[in-house]
């Protein structure tokens, strides 16, 4: 078998694929097996909810998907919304899921929110509300160098910043490619766009390379008439067009970057895919993808034509086509200065994995049917504590892992850091299985804090790692690591017997901020705060990051904590400020929360302590109306 190159639509890739992992099953050869044990019928549930615009009217034929977490469930249902606006998804099996709207020309504005780090997951019996916002459109129109337009030309659009100025270095798994091709009048339009700064550019190759162009061969012109450096960047709000994004071609030859792909032309490798992409190091501009089955042959290789002079990250991964099993990876940093570059050789490496269980410490202790909280000067609240809706056996139902990858702690890791950024999301998440295990594949020798979400009646106690096995390095400078959700792994290390025990018996609490909700309701403009923050007033708590929370303050002043350790707190109101880095790089954004730096811990309980709005929460205790009124400043 011959590792042939092919180039494959995204539109028909997951098809293919899908075809591939079923292949085995279908041809499998031998005697008939007989009937395989009934499994126990599994509970099944439902997600219900409502889509509506940004106006609070329903949208209705609107598609919804439920997309569990859980890899070997795949995508849960879909729904179709009804004149109401209302969908109702069924016969889900338990689990936590993911649920997003798709509208033509809209995009679901909790994308944004999973932009900043917020990740949202629902479970049976839940309501859903979705908001979809109408997306901004680019549109302008192609000429050569006489002023002609060209037709039928590729036009690519890259979000390379957010309205708040945060850079994208994701490539942007939901809204997919936005190429393009221009009309017979030379004119391109691409709607449903979310808001952001982007570059244009026309000519060179599609990404994807499937299919033939007029100036495909040529390096991509920019808009105006420019390129990559010198682009005009445009603007793109919600609901707006930008027009007049005219580009004049400046009809130039590109570059050639060629490679061969190196150590897989044995046997063992012909049940395996590499997958290689060519990705602009400045944004996330696909520049070329390819896909390779097989163990190679001499002689076989790989190239990207058209190519603008720049600095370009090559990104490969070895995986089983059956059950996706990570073979390697390997990634560099490719610089093209004004000729082809060739001879290029990816060699792949072991890369890390971090395995391990959740486990559920202690039988639930009986609640009491109702307990009255103390009150304060600065908030009103009713609250009881009834016995928490979930049993004990219901832990994995609901449970998600997350593994966020760090800021870089040395120079080394910021070199890997910076080369595969671009490829992989810094961000990834699973399920555990029936048993309660996970494992996370195809991680980089870099730093990774470990996130537990489960479901409400059920918190994290603590996280700790029993050993670690793989390449053991002659001297290993280790960074420090006091607590077990903070991961630093080394290149191909396998990190297994991570230990995550959980509490039955979980509180949560809601509310508003008394002065947003009032000038909320008089239409007037929502006074300057932007989070709430949940602080442990136990000192042996001091320095567990898993006891502070935060939650983002809506425009009527709401907020939101789940999955609460019993115990007493304080409540803090204030803005999020970047705050500076800590030893391994890592500066908050918000895509970090606060409290993971340690500085800022401090200075939370000390601003905390100060404003003395206190809350204690009793096992599985349910607080829906809390009133918080900030303290004066000084």
């Amino acid at each position: 078998m011959s590792l042939a190159p092919v180039v494959i639509s995204r539109r028909v890739m997951p098809a293919l694929l899908a075809l591939c992992l079923l292949a085995p099953v279908i041809f499998a050869q031998g005697p008939p097996a007989g009937p395989p044990p009934k499994e126990p019928a599994r509970p099944k549930g439902t997600i219900t909810g409502r889509v509506i615009g940004e106006d609070g009217q329903p949208i209705a034929n609107a598609r919804v998907v439920a997309e569990a977490q859980r890899s070997n469930r795949g995508v849960g249902a879909l729904a179709i919304t009804g004149p109401d606006g209302k969908f109702r998804i069924e016969n889900l099996e338990r689990g936590a899921y993911s649920v997003r709207g798709h509208v033509p020309a809209h995009f679901d504005a909790s994308y944004l929110e999973y932009e900043r780090g917020v990740r949202a997951f629902y479970r049976l019996g839940d309501t859903v509300a979705i908001t979809m916002l109408k997306g901004g459109v680019i549109t302008g129109r192609v000429t050569d160098a006489k002023g002609e337009p060209v037709m039928g030309t590729r036009v690519n659009m890259v979000r390379v910043r957010t309205l708040e100025g945060r850079a994208v270095r994701e490539v942007n798994r939901f809204m997919g490619s936005l190429e393009r091709l221009t009309d017979d009048r030379g004119v391109f339009r691409n709607y449903g766009l979310l808001p952001g700064v982007y570059v244009v550019s026309a000519g060179g190759k599609f990404s994807m390379g499937y299919r033939a162009t007029p100036h495909g061969d040529e390096a991509p012109t920019f808009h105006p008439s420019a390129t990559r450096d010198n682009a005009t960047e445009v603007t793109v709000r919600t609901g707006e067009e930008a027009g007049g994004v005219d580009v004049r071609l400046r009809q130039e030859g590109g570059h050639t970057v060629s490679g061969t792909v190196e150590g897989v032309g044995d046997a063992a490798h012909a049940e395996y895919i590499t997958e290689v992409r060519f990705i602009a190091a400045s944004n996330t501009e696909y520049q070329g993808h390819l896909l390779f089955y097989g163990r190679a042959t001499s002689g076989e290789g790989f190239a990207f034509e058209s190519l603008t002079d720049g600095e370009y990250d090559l990104v490969a991964l070895r995986y089983q086509i059956n059950g996706g099993k990570v073979l390697g990876g390997a990634a560099q940093r490719v610089s093209v200065r004004g000729t082809d570059v060739q001879g290029l050789k990816i060699t792949f490496a072991p890369l890390a994995s971090i395995s391990g269980r959740i486990v559920l410490e202690n039988p639930p202790a009986a609640a009491s049917p109702q307990t009255k909280m103390p009150t304060t000067t600065t908030t009103t609240h009713s609250a009881v504590a009834p016995a928490c809706r979930e049993k004990p056996d219901a832990l994995l139902d609901g449970a998600v892992i997350i593994v966020r990858r760090e800021g870089a702690g040395s120079q080394a890791d910021a070199a890997v850091q910076t080369a595969t950024i671009a490829r992989e999301s810094a961000v990834r998440e699973a399920a555990p299985d029936e048993k309660g295990e996970f494992t996370f594949q195809g991680l980089r020798g870099l730093r990774y804090r470990l996130e537990v979400r489960l479901g409400e009646s059920f918190y994290v106690s603590s996280i700790r790692q029993k050993g670690a096995a793989g390449p053991q390095p002659a001297q290993v400078t280790r960074q420090p690591q006091p607590r077990g959700d903070v991961l630093r792994l080394r290149a191909g290390e396998s990190l297994s017997g991570v230990v995550v025990t959980a509490l039955h018996g979980a509180a949560s609490l809601r509310g508003r901020i008394v002065a947003a909700a009032i000038a909320h309701a008089a239409g007037s403009p929502t006074p300057e705060a932007s989070r709430v923050y949940l602080v442990p007033q136990e000192r042996e708590r001091a320095e567990d990051p898993a006891r502070f929370a935060e939650s983002e303050i809506a425009e009527d002043g709401g907020f939101a904590f789940e999955g609460l350790a019993p115990g007493r707190y304080w409540l803090l109101v204030r803005t999020a400020p970047t705050a500076p880095a800590d030893a391994f790089g890592l500066k908050h954004s918000s895509e970090h929360p606060l409290f993971w730096l340690e500085a800022e811990r401090v200075r939370l309980r000390r601003e905390a302590e100060a404003a003395a709005n206190s809350v204690t929460l009793s096992p599985c205790q349910r607080v829906e109306d809390y009133s918080l009124r900030p303290a004066p400043k000084n």
